[in-house]
């Protein structure tokens, strides 16, 4: 994923060789992606946890935003996460004003708590109408 400049508010984990074989090898981390080819153009997740939660984090390629991709990909998400009961979570920073205004205005989307760096925990609760990203 390259050119991206949404990347900066995108900090589930590190990148780095070892990170991504060790979230491969865990089996409550589910990594997917969207491919252009051979390109990585969208990369996306689910983290399940004992207590019936997950988390989602979804990331689209500069090149390839407002095409419906992350749409497509949080309706995966939010499929997988409510079809296995989980409460689906995520965190929005501030900053990303696009994002977070996106998810201030969607009507099943409930702010939890803030958190440190301007985040905020969110829930996104079932029936939720995703808007184009």
């Amino acid at each position: 994923l390259s050119n991206n400049s949404d990347v900066q508010y995108f900090n589930p984990h590190n990148f780095d060789k070892e990170t991504l074989e060790n979230l491969h090898d865990n089996p409550s981390f589910l990594m997917m992606g969207v491919f252009d080819s051979q390109k990585l153009v969208g990369y996306f997740f689910l983290r399940f946890f004992f207590n019936k939660k997950a988390f989602i984090g979804r990331m689209v390629d500069g090149d390839y935003q407002r095409q419906g991709l992350a749409k497509g990909m949080s309706n995966i998400m939010y499929s997988i996460t409510w079809d296995l009961g989980f409460r689906c979570l995520t965190t929005i920073s501030e900053q990303n004003k696009p994002i977070f205004d996106l998810h201030k205005k969607e009507g099943n989307v409930v702010f939890l708590k803030k958190m440190k760096n301007n985040y905020h925990l969110v829930e996104i609760l079932p029936d939720a109408t995703v808007s184009d990203l």
